[in-house]
């Protein structure tokens, strides 16, 4: 069983990895300079929100500040804001999930993560545009961004979950090679 420690690293590293490794495309599909409107980092966190459960939102969190603090050039606040509202997506989309399917156990269906995805898309677009709007120059609050960051947490969870599948499916499919 992994302990709680180890998880938070493991979800840490991995939520770098997705985020530099979306960062080689991300301009082709930007909105603006936060939001995208294809964003395959969204589908690593849900599927690290339902491997890892609420443990994930820290590792979320804690990956997010450490690009936004190494990588990014964001004022210190607006880069810990950021991670914290990438944890506490996680976790309000998990309280949800949890509310709505009680009993939820693995492998889950496609109508399950679905509704998981929709959850975390409107919470992460909602909480990231509340944000944004604290930030200086910002009076309002901008619901084309936040309808496009919703858009693209979902194309890019969508996108990640069929890259799995297919993945998955050829590996399970593939024939197994015999000795001579």
């Amino acid at each position: 069983m992994i302990k709680a420690f180890e998880a938070i690293a493991i979800v840490t590293l991995v939520r770098l990895g997705a985020l530099g490794a979306f960062s080689l495309i991300d301009g082709h599909f930007e909105h603006n300079e936060w939001v995208s409107r294809f964003y395959l980092p969204a589908g690593v966190n849900v599927l690290l929100c339902l491997a890892f459960g609420p443990v994930a939102a820290l590792g979320v969190a804690f990956g997010s500040l450490l690009w936004n603090a190494f990588l990014e050039d964001y004022p210190a606040w607006t880069g810990l804001a950021l991670a914290a509202t990438s944890g506490l997506s996680c976790l309000l989309s998990l309280a949800f999930f949890s509310r709505v399917f009680p009993n939820w156990v693995m492998p889950l269906s496609a109508w399950c993560i679905g509704v998981f995805v929709l959850s975390y898309a409107t919470f992460n677009s909602l909480a990231h545009n509340l944000v944004f709007l604290a930030l200086p120059g910002s009076h309002a609050l901008n619901l084309l961004a936040m309808g496009w960051m919703f858009v693209g947490d979902i194309a890019g969870a969508v996108a990640f979950f069929l890259v799995a599948n297919m993945i998955t499916s050829i590996w399970i499919h593939r024939p197994l090679k015999r000795r001579a």
